[in-house]
């Protein structure tokens, strides 16, 4: 196990193609850390600048108190598991996990011993002497994952492992992988744009923008106190619904002309905000003046989200969380309040968020 530091990593490719921008990140000894952003935030070049795939044009990466900023991918003890499985398909299943060991010239009794420890770890063992055609889509990332354990690295690292597999088999690798790393306690950095995947795996998430951590933090945290505006849209499914030009003032705010009392007001300064409120702070209540008319209402199961229009001039989207029998229907309106215990605050033009 091994801490892993980037220092003042800059990545530019051809025509002066910022991806990274001066990038400071520490990952704890034994930690999992998930890197979480849209397409094109520079998630997956840090995970192979750390791999060695990548050069730094800037900076430099250290892995345990080794500075790994120019030394070859095979010499910095690190094990990588890909999106795509990455399985030689002439190979059986222990020929794979054991591809690695071998070209290492480990004797094979240790191969022997290894594979077949982490078979027994991931419950493959009858898969050994299949080949990748016969193994289905969450065998084969089992067997990824089987290669990387037989190294016994310093470091793991994820990328998208999951984003071909079926929901349901998502789940069940989530909780192979979070328990793996439990049993493990191999320092890991996975990559994923999947936000369930980042709040139910990660001991702590960044967020990434443009080639730029937007917030470091437990899953929580990140979730109930957003750094930014982004951070609050980007995290949380559905998203955080923003309400523009919130004025506040002494006794509370102004949503869509309706007069909002704010517990706790005097602490946020008078002035003009974007105003977030998560989806399940919001609920039905016909006496509210607060209405909306409804665009969409998706059951789910267990609960419901209301999709609709502020019925004010500025008709911003509204999107409500709520009990699976709620009743509305599109093209009702329909009146809800909020929690303001609950509202969240951002600077009009930095979109940083405002402490209360």
């Amino acid at each position: 196990m091994a801490e892993v530091r980037l220092e003042k990593v800059e990545k530019i490719y051809a025509q002066d193609k910022r991806v990274l921008h001066n990038l400071d990140l520490q990952v704890r000894d034994g930690e999992f850390l998930v890197l979480v952003g849209p397409s094109g935030c520079g998630k997956s070049t840090i995970l192979r600048i750390i791999a060695g795939l990548e050069d730094v044009t800037d900076g430099r990466l250290l892995i345990g108190d080794r500075d790994v900023t120019s030394v070859p991918p095979r010499e910095r003890d690190i094990a990588m598991v890909f999106q795509n499985y990455a399985l030689y398909p002439h190979l059986t299943a222990f020929e794979n996990m054991a591809f690695g060991l071998r070209i290492r010239k480990r004797p094979k009794p240790e191969i022997e011993s290894k594979v077949r420890e982490a078979a027994s770890l991931l419950s493959i063992e009858p898969l050994l002497e299949k080949y990748p055609k016969a193994l289905s889509g969450g065998e084969r990332q089992r067997v990824a994952l089987g290669r990387a354990i037989v190294r016994d690295p310093q470091v793991f690292l994820f990328d998208e492992p999951l984003s071909n597999l079926d929901a349901k088999l998502r789940s069940e690798m989530r909780a192979e992988i979070t328990g793996l790393h439990r049993r493990l306690g191999v320092t890991t950095v996975y990559v994923t744009h999947d936000q369930v995947e980042a709040m139910t795996m990660g001991q702590r998430i960044v967020v990434l923008n443009g080639g730029v951590i937007q917030q470091i933090g437990p899953p929580l945290e990140v979730y109930n106190r957003p750094a930014n505006r982004f951070v609050a849209g980007f995290i949380g499914n559905p998203g955080m619904n923003f309400f523009e030009q919130v004025r506040v003032g002494e006794r509370g705010m102004d949503l869509g002309g309706v007069p909002v009392e704010l517990p706790g007001s005097s602490s946020i300064p008078a002035g003009e905000f974007t105003l977030g409120l998560r989806p399940e702070s919001l609920s039905l209540d016909p006496e509210s003046p607060l209405r909306m008319r409804v665009d969409l209402v998706e059951p789910t199961g267990g609960e419901a989200f209301v999709y609709g229009q502020l019925e004010s001039e500025n008709g911003h989207r509204v999107i409500m969380k709520a009990p699976s029998d709620v009743q509305a229907a599109v093209g009702d309106v329909v009146g809800f309040r909020f929690d303001p215990g609950k509202a969240h605050f951002f600077d009009a033009v930095s979109g940083d968020r405002i402490e209360r």
